[in-house]
């Protein structure tokens, strides 16, 4: 389902404008002023504002994580609308979408069988270790959050 790009970006509290040109155009929308997003797209946008909202990741790990798990979001957003469409609405239907950053040098995203060691912008098989702090976001919370018009927590 197209998202009009207005409704998008009212939903957006944190990140100023040239970043969120910058994130368009990282995500091909070069030179573009889209009138309407997919699922996914706005998904990004507002993903990428909870992370930016929250300051618990670093501005370069959070543009990392962005652009290295962009088709991961995307794709996650897209598949959430589709369920949410199908399923009635059904919360506990919903496929899982979580990216956690552990111990603030790793970020993993569900459905992905490898973890991103952010101090090496690399991504390994597995933890090296088991974490001690964990920050998780939950794909789905943000996306129904804004769809629903619920402003973020800070």
């Amino acid at each position: 389902m197209p998202i009009p790009y207005e409704a998008v970006e009212e939903k957006i509290r944190y990140m100023p404008k040239s970043s969120i040109r910058i994130l368009l155009n990282a995500m091909g929308l070069k030179g573009v002023s889209p009138s309407v997003l997919s699922a996914g797209e706005a998904l990004m946008l507002w993903f990428a504002d909870r992370m930016q909202g929250s300051a618990k990741v670093s501005s370069s790990y959070q543009d990392l994580i962005l652009s290295e798990m962009s088709e991961n979001i995307e794709a996650y957003g897209n598949t959430l609308e589709t369920a949410l469409a199908s399923n009635g609405g059904d919360l506990a239907k919903l496929p899982v979408g979580l990216v956690t950053v552990c111990n603030g040098s790793m970020a993993c995203i569900s459905g992905r069988d490898a973890v991103l060691h952010l101090h090496q912008a690399a991504w390994l098989p597995g933890m090296p270790s088991f974490p001690e702090e964990s920050i998780v976001y939950n794909l789905a919370a943000i996306y129904i959050g804004a769809m629903r018009g619920k402003k973020p927590r800070a």
